[in-house]
């Protein structure tokens, strides 16, 4: 269910993705580029890639489509021959590994995945808190009790804290005005017509 006012939702964390190392020898001993290596990979698209590694070059590169585990990932067949095909593992090593552009993220000593919501530009800040406080609730009530979710951040608490200190201030403002009024009017009634006609 989205929540109104949200932009953009990114995950990060210890999650693996594909890498693919090509062998420079291997690909050009059949006449393979890195292009056309990527051009086969990605007609079976919807597989989270990784990077592709051409000698000294690597590219990123996100699959997406008809590939569901490694091992299909393995089996794309880059070049068809009569007898036999040539396929993505015959000239490269693929494996899953850790993504070299997300930072692992630990809470209390334990691996865990960040969720990042950020919000619309004219949304505010203190209402999405308070929703998203609210579903990740109704979320940890229907998930298994081994994975526990928890705000570990939450920018809404700086705003609010803000506001506080701000009423506070003003409050404090308003007392001292108050107190000089009256010292320099030495009557509350006074003092009470003065404020009123205050802006």
């Amino acid at each position: 269910r989205q929540i109104p006012g949200v932009s953009t939702v990114k995950i990060g964390g210890t999650e693996k993705i594909a890498i693919i190392e090509v062998s420079p020898d291997l690909a050009q001993s059949f006449g393979l580029t890195i292009n056309d290596i990527m051009t086969s990979i990605e007609k079976y698209q919807d597989f989270p890639g990784g990077v592709q590694e051409y000698g000294n070059n690597s590219i990123s590169n996100l699959l997406k489509g008809k590939i569901e585990s490694l091992e299909d990932l393995k089996e794309v067949i880059l070049v068809s021959g009569k007898t036999n095909n040539i396929k993505l593992k015959d000239i490269a090593k693929v494996y899953l590994d850790k993504d070299p552009n997300v930072i692992p993220s630990r809470i209390n000593g334990k691996n865990s995945t960040l969720i990042k919501i950020h919000k619309e530009e004219t949304a505010n800040p203190i209402t999405i808190s308070s929703l998203v406080k609210k579903q990740v609730e109704e979320l940890q009530s229907k998930i298994p009790k081994n994975i526990q979710l928890e705000v570990v951040y939450d920018n809404a608490d700086f705003i609010k804290n803000s506001l506080d200190e701000l009423k506070q201030t003003v409050l404090d403002a308003a007392l001292l005005v108050i107190l000089i009024i009256f010292i320099f009017l030495r009557s509350a009634r006074a003092t009470l017509v003065a404020l009123i006609t205050i802006p």
